[in-house]
């Protein structure tokens, strides 16, 4: 299995000189999803926690409705990559054709090689009124993330996705170096566990990028259920036009 941090030599101009030493950064490696044997996507991301990540996807784009949808997954290591080898009941595999894509996703962004204009920018799922959240308790969720970073801490240069809920603080939390990623991989986490996702408050932090991909992370927060998910970065102009036609899931800014 890929070590998802790996050391490096370094090189850094201080003070008028330069220094060298070692630093840690995290691995991006090629992650190829296939279903019934055929390629639906290829994303670059962390290699790991990446059963929670097929299930995760596989949810996200419509593809299962539940984690029972899969009927075996398979990690595959390759020369060049990994592949999350997934099979469906034939009635699932049809879904397929409703949303094909063949994609190389890059780092950050979800939508990049959807075949249509229509499919792009589709309403997302409507989410239900849920439980109002303070400013207080926001703040505290998002205060938590940090120390609970392994991998940002060491290498600090990865997004993390997380459940945080009132009475027990955080309750799963997963990174990536693709915000997607570390989104769907939560999505998948919580299936597999049937936590009461619902009930908790989904959080992600994005340490100093941009707003890349946020269409598609809307459509994903909808596809689990997620009404609100507040974001150290500003919003976009698609994300107020999706809080104003009905989609609930766009991010706040705290």
């Amino acid at each position: 299995m890929h070590d998802p941090v790996r050391t490096v030599d370094r090189q850094v101009w201080r003070g008028g000189s330069p220094a060298e030493g070692m630093r840690a950064i995290p691995e991006e490696t090629a992650i190829a999803l296939t279903y019934n044997g055929g390629t639906y996507a290829v994303m670059m991301g962390t290699p790991q926690d990446l059963g929670d990540f097929a299930v995760g996807f596989s949810l996200s784009e419509g593809i299962i409705r539940s984690p029972e949808g899969i009927e075996s997954l398979d990690i595959v290591q390759l020369d060049d990559g990994i592949e999350l080898r997934m099979w469906l009941a034939q009635s699932k595999a049809d879904r397929l054709s409703e949303r094909r894509r063949h994609i190389a996703g890059p780092t950050g962004c979800g939508i990049c090689g959807i075949d249509s204009i229509a499919e792009a920018v589709r309403p997302a799922a409507i989410v239900g009124e849920g439980r109002s959240f303070s400013p207080r308790e926001i703040t505290a969720a998002i205060q938590s993330i940090p120390s609970l970073q392994a991998i940002n801490t060491e290498t600090r240069a990865v997004h993390a996705a997380a459940l945080w809920m009132p009475a027990r603080g955080i309750v799963a939390l997963r990174e990536d170096v693709g915000r997607h990623n570390a989104l769907d991989k939560l999505a998948g986490a919580l299936a597999l566990q049937a936590g009461p996702r619902q009930r908790g408050h989904g959080i992600a932090d994005q340490p100093g990028l941009g707003r890349d991909g946020a269409e598609d992370r809307d459509h994903r927060r909808a596809a689990d259920g997620g009404r609100l998910r507040p974001d150290r970065a500003g919003g976009t102009d698609g994300g107020c036009r999706r809080h104003y036609a009905g989609c609930d899931c766009t991010q706040r800014r705290v």
